[in-house]
């Protein structure tokens, strides 16, 4: 009877466990995607800053001539 409890708690901590990992694994993915957005966002705002300053250089020697 004791073996067919150990067994039971087995099985119960096993799936528990496993459903851990799992929910641990989609915190992870999660939080890949959001770095990846992080990313592309602090790129998109270095392109934008670059554009900018490319613009206002050309205004400045524009207005030079």
């Amino acid at each position: 009877m004791s073996d067919l409890k150990k067994v039971e708690s087995s099985s119960v901590s096993i799936k528990s466990t496993t459903s851990t990992i799992s929910f641990t694994g989609s915190i992870r993915s999660k939080l890949d995607v959001l770095k990846e957005k992080i990313h592309r966002s602090n790129e998109q705002r270095k392109q934008n800053r670059m554009e900018q300053t490319s613009m206002r250089t050309i205004t400045e020697y524009l207005a030079l001539k």
